[in-house]
């Protein structure tokens, strides 16, 4: 199944940018490396993609073309085509085809797509929460926020309540905290027990805040990269940002636990009120950061340590 999705988004799009060079030589390396791509599941049963006019030459009006017809051929009320070899395939090829459509192709292909599976709860479930997973994942070559807030949008009105109910929550929680915003304050609790807001510890420079759970694995190992990273002792120094943890879980002696190790110049603190936390930041992707200018803006949302290297460097 992983080697399915690794390829899934490669072969119809090669085969869509295939018919829009003139090169011959170009054409044929592309060919041999569509030969050379490892296909899902030997003679497994896939998707019938549109078919594009030889008549339309140019890159974007061959997307806008099959983004429009896309979904037209699937079977929502089918079932059994909800599988990685099927569904999950035809879906990154989509998703990868919408990177190249006109914002105007974009939003009425998402309409669409969810209107033509609305007669099907099982399909809007399976296609929300793949959405979700290739556009909103931090680790997904086709991540996508604009994208995924259009999908969000669509879903808000499913037939199926739950998948509705969850894409309203994501939708408020993209359009929260957006780049150029004020972040949602929250209740803190700091390290010396004394209790805080996130929006009294602005207004001296930028702010890098890291939301981490004590018991998650990626969490410690990020906190270990920060606090050993030359990039982020020289963006303290000659900068003036500060770091602030924020423990997302209530557990106080695994929080104190992990805290033993930090550097006595950052600023630590426990979220007091989980469900106003949930409610106000996405994390559902843990650990993430997001870095705040003086004024509480943020500046950037799942922030990496290049990210701060490119800003140093501008």
């Amino acid at each position: 199944m992983e080697r399915a999705r690794k390829f899934s988004f490669f072969n119809y799009t090669t085969l869509f940018f295939l018919r829009t060079f003139a090169d011959a030589m170009l054409r044929n390396i592309l060919v041999l490396l569509l030969m050379l791509t490892p296909w899902t599941t030997a003679g497994a049963q896939h998707y019938t993609l549109p078919y594009v006019p030889d008549t339309l030459r140019s890159v974007a009006g061959r997307a806008d073309y099959a983004v429009s017809h896309f979904w037209e051929r699937f079977d929502f009320s089918d079932s059994t085509l909800l599988r990685a070899d099927y569904g999950e395939q035809a879906l990154a090829d989509y998703l990868a085809l919408m990177e190249h459509a006109s914002p105007q192709a974009r939003r009425q292909s998402v309409a669409d797509w969810w209107q033509r599976m609305s007669a099907s709860t099982l399909s809007e479930e399976y296609f929300y929460d793949l959405a979700r997973h290739y556009l909103h994942d931090a680790a997904s070559p086709l991540r996508n926020d604009s994208l995924y807030l259009l999908v969000t949008e669509c879903a808000a009105l499913a037939t199926d309540v739950a998948v509705g109910s969850r894409a309203m929550l994501h939708h408020r929680l993209l359009t929260s905290n957006a780049v150029g915003t004020v972040a949602a304050n929250i209740d803190l609790l700091m390290a010396d027990g004394t209790a805080s807001h996130l929006s009294d510890l602005t207004g001296e420079g930028e702010l890098l805040v890291v939301f981490f759970d004590p018991d998650c694995r990626d969490c410690r190992s990020l906190l270990f990269t920060l606090r050993h990273s030359s990039l982020l002792r020289q963006r303290m120094t000659d900068a003036g940002l500060r770091v602030l943890t924020v423990c997302v879980e209530s557990d106080r002696q695994a929080w104190h636990d992990v805290l033993v190790d930090q550097p006595a110049t950052w600023q630590h603190a426990m979220a007091a009120d989980r469900l106003q936390l949930d409610n106000r930041y996405d994390l559902s992707i843990i650990p993430c950061m997001y870095l705040l200018d003086a004024a509480g803006r943020v500046v950037c949302r799942d922030v990496r340590l290049e990210d701060l290297w490119r800003r140093e460097k501008k």
